[in-house]
């Protein structure tokens, strides 16, 4: 950053390699970034990527003072290193004013544990090599005097404290690049780099240019959590339903990754007893929303298949033991590999409640996913095999083989050399039987048309004497489930007496109660709902659905609302939209409720923070002190006030950098104009809330005029203002003195003198009076201790030093406004929080 033509470009693309435009006038226009790729001297391939930004001249004519400030924080917030080239090793007053601009950005800064940790960096331009110790020094000397007249300036808000001063030769010298950019590389080569990569940096420079767009600033790490947040949200689902991000145009899968360092998290086998699989995760789909669980079940089903086919011996465990343990281990390995994903992203807000809650929201789905994973496990309509469709289907039982056995008869085996395979369904008991020759009796088993289980022929001798049985060694029962529900069939065996028929099942079958929950009923009875006043809850946690019940709001945000506006730039104009408001937000509870309750103990709160602070609003009992307390007792009224607007009204006023945007104020196409604007909206919210308000408002340049005196609060006194125009200096202590004589008259008129006095200065700087404007605040402050003055700076000047003083004399607040939405802003907070009280019975 700099001057115009102070020679930025040139030195980044001399520093860098970079291809900026130079020229002998101004080439830059806003700001503007390139990359360029350098070997370094790290770990790994050594690489690194810089990150340069351009930024036109401060001061120019074509930029505001509020956009150089703008961008100003922008550069602070983003950039490792800000260099500053100077001219020449004066500390004029452009340079001062440059400083000022950064000083004014201060107040939009908030604690960040990534960004404002660069380090400030004065390149002084053109210095001989003898001169440079004096020269520095004289230069520290002066910069020292700069930084003490603040408490908290810019380079210890903005930079840590963290700043350097260079003398760079003069460009014609050999030495500017063999020394003064050497040792200016060097710098930059030592300093801790933020970002492991460039899409976090990406990400975040994103986020810091969408907040000074819509004028936020509340604390970034909060935008930055709510962004990581909507991030894995957005993904969650292709993460727990196919363990990867998404699937590119060349059906590639992207695996779950951390989005700072890009580390992968590991994709481990799939280990089912003795057997490792080398199944993937990654891409590997356990749910789908399109074709339901059937299909997921059966490509999964193929996939072991390839691994341990189920044939022969093996069958039966196969079905048994192998497959279920099989999709049971692959949604534990995706559960593990999703919060593992969750957490490795989150690590540095794991405390947070909207984290919490991201948590929760994945161990539903997740447990879900695994619920759905579960196959039938009745015996298959056709065979002996286990149905391996999904639980509940309303299909035939079926095991999807081909039913048949497959081994060798037994008994053609021990007889002679010919081998014939077995005829009986697959699974069945006992010894195959190639059923072509006479091995055994093969007469219909007596149980067949009781048993589901039978295998049908009798496995006796041929001549044997006394009921027919096949080879199954328990014959169950093959009545349907007693359950209403449920239409497995029951697994009871017919040679007991039983009026109860019970399938395979063990656990309820409804589903989990609580809202947004589809697990089943965690309780381990199959008859559970047949149970008089049976609760169905699945025995996990959930999340609670009420909002937060503590007194107040939870946090203010701010969004953007629709309003045309065109930017004219060197290279070309664009319309775009753009306004910000903020709002009210009460977030939900973030107590998770505990396995079998359906509420948690204690107060809904939406964080575990006991420090956490809410905005209380004023109710219709009690009030809100002016340290933000809030006291129930009712033994106070809200007492109107007589509001004094004192407004600058001089040339400079006149400025149309900013416009109103109410046809009312047309003729007014400038800063005053939108202060009428203002004053209008303070008096609509005002008489949202109090009928019987004054209003006075008093005009200065040089000298004061009193536009309205003493006046109902009512929008038709903002026409007393439209003939007024802005024009000539500004003396602020002829406006306070016009103020402080209303006042005086107010205290004398019977109708007015019980309402408070507030006074709401307003200026853009450049006060050129010999008088103190602080004296005349004091003056009226003695006068009518009940007064609060406001101040409000409208752009930048050091004129906003007096106007601070000002307001803490008058017990009042100072405000800096940058635009006129900032403005209108000021003027309807200022309209809400003044709520006078005084004791009452």
């Amino acid at each position: 950053m700099g001057k115009q033509s102070s020679g930025k470009s040139y030195l980044l693309n001399h520093l860098s390699g970079s291809f900026l435009d130079v020229a002998g006038g101004r080439c830059t226009d806003g700001v503007w970034m390139t990359i360029t790729a350098r070997a370094g001297d790290g770990e790994g391939d050594g690489r690194c990527l810089y990150v340069l930004l351009d930024f036109q001249g401060l001061g120019s004519f074509e930029r505001s003072e509020q956009e150089d400030m703008l961008l100003s924080v922008l550069n602070a917030a983003v950039s490792n290193l800000t260099i500053f080239n100077k001219k020449d090793f004066h500390l004029d007053k452009d340079t001062e004013s440059a400083f000022s601009r950064f000083q004014s950005g201060i107040n939009l800064v908030e604690h960040d544990k990534k960004f404002f940790k660069g380090l400030f960096y004065i390149a002084i331009k053109d210095v001989d090599a003898s001169d440079v110790e004096d020269l520095i020094q004289e230069f520290d000397e002066k910069f020292y005097q700069i930084c003490s007249k603040s408490k908290e300036y810019f380079i210890v808000k903005m930079y840590g404290g963290k700043a350097e001063i260079a003398t760079m030769a003069p460009y014609n010298r050999c030495e500017y690049y063999q020394q003064s950019l050497s040792e200016l590389a060097q710098t930059v080569n030592k300093i801790d780099y933020t970002y492991d990569n460039g899409s976090t940096f990406s990400r975040d420079l994103k986020l810091i240019i969408s907040q000074i767009a819509a004028k936020d600033w509340s604390p970034i790490d909060t935008k930055r959590v709510a962004v990581i947040v909507d991030i894995i949200r957005r993904n969650l689902m292709d993460a727990i339903c196919k363990g990867c991000l998404s699937v590119t145009n060349a059906n590639e899968a992207q695996t779950l990754v951390n989005f700072d360092t890009q580390e992968e998290v590991p994709d481990l086998p799939t280990v089912v007893g003795d057997l490792s699989s080398n199944v993937s995760d990654t891409g590997l789909s356990l749910a789908s929303s399109k074709n339901g669980i059937s299909d997921v079940l059966s490509q999964l089903r193929s996939r072991l298949e390839s691994v341990l086919p189920r044939k022969g011996n093996n069958g039966e465990s196969w079905h048994s033991i192998l497959f279920e343990k099989f999709l049971e281990a692959i949604a534990e390995r995706r559960r593990a590999r999703v919060q593992e994903w969750i957490s490795t992203n989150t690590t540095e807000f794991s405390d947070d409640e909207e984290v919490i809650k991201l948590q929760l929201e994945a161990n539903v789905a997740l447990g879900e996913t695994k619920q759905n994973l579960s196959v039938c496990g009745c015996k298959c309509s056709e065979c002996f095999w286990r149905c391996v469709l999904e639980k509940g289907h309303d299909q035939d039982h079926s095991c999807k083989g081909t039913h048949s056995c497959t081994e060798r008869c037994t008994y053609c085996v021990r007889e002679d050399d010919t081998f014939n395979l077995c005829r009986n369904f697959a699974g069945h008991e006992g010894p195959h039987h190639c059923k072509e020759r006479n091995h055994t009796c093969r007469e219909i088993c007596d149980l067949y048309n009781l048993s589901s289980n039978c295998n049908e022929l009798c496995s006796l001798q041929p001549d044997h004497v006394g009921r027919h049985k096949c080879d199954s060694s328990i014959h169950v029962c093959k009545m349907t489930c007693s359950l209403p529900s449920c239409k497995n069939p029951c697994i009871r065996t017919i040679e007991s007496e039983h009026e109860k028929h019970q399938c395979h099942e063990v656990y309820c079958q409804r589903k989990c109660t609580i809202k947004g929950c589809s697990r089943s009923c965690g309780v381990k009875d199959h008859f559970h709902d047949l149970v008089a006043g049976a609760e169905h809850l699945c025995g996990n946690e959930h999340a609670c659905a009420e909002s937060c019940e503590m007194p107040g709001i939870c946090e203010i945000f701010t969004e953007l609302v629709r309003q045309n506006r065109i930017f004219q730039g060197q290279r070309g104009s664009f319309e775009y939209e753009h306004v910000s408001e903020q709002n009210g937000l009460r977030k939900g509870c973030c107590i998770p409720i505990p396995r079998f309750q359906r509420s948690h103990q204690g107060p809904h709160v939406h964080t575990k923070n006991e420090n956490a602070v809410h905005i209380v609003t004023r109710g219709s009992t009690g009030y809100v002190s002016d340290d933000g307390h809030h006291f129930a007792c009712s033994h106070s009224i809200i007492v109107p006030i007589h509001v004094i607007f004192v407004i600058d009204k001089s040339g400079s006023m006149g400025t149309s950098d900013i416009t109103p945007t109410m046809v009312r104020f047309a003729r007014h196409n400038s800063r005053l104009g939108c202060v009428y604007e203002a004053i209008l909206r303070f008096i609509i919210t005002r008489q949202i809330t109090v009928s019987d308000d004054s209003i006075s408002v008093v005009l200065f340049n040089e000298s004061a005029t009193v536009a309205v005196e003493i006046q109902d609060m009512e929008d038709g006194v903002v026409d007393r203002l439209l003939p007024h125009q802005s024009r000539g200096g500004t003396a602020f202590s002829s406006g306070l003195w016009s103020a402080e004589q209303l006042m005086v008259k107010a205290a004398r008129d019977p109708s007015v003198h019980m309402k408070i006095p507030v006074v709401i200065f307003l200026s853009d700087g450049g006060n050129n009076e010999r008088g103190n404007p602080v004296c005349c605040v004091e003056r009226m402050k003695s006068q009518e201790p009940r007064m609060v003055l406001h101040t409000i700076m409208f752009g930048n000047d050091p004129a906003q030093s007096i106007l601070e003083e000002m307001a803490n004399k008058g017990d009042g607040q100072f405000q800096l406004t940058l635009d006129g939405i900032d403005l209108a802003r000021s003027f309807e907070n200022l309209a809400k929080s003044i709520q006078p009280r005084v004791a009452a019975l």
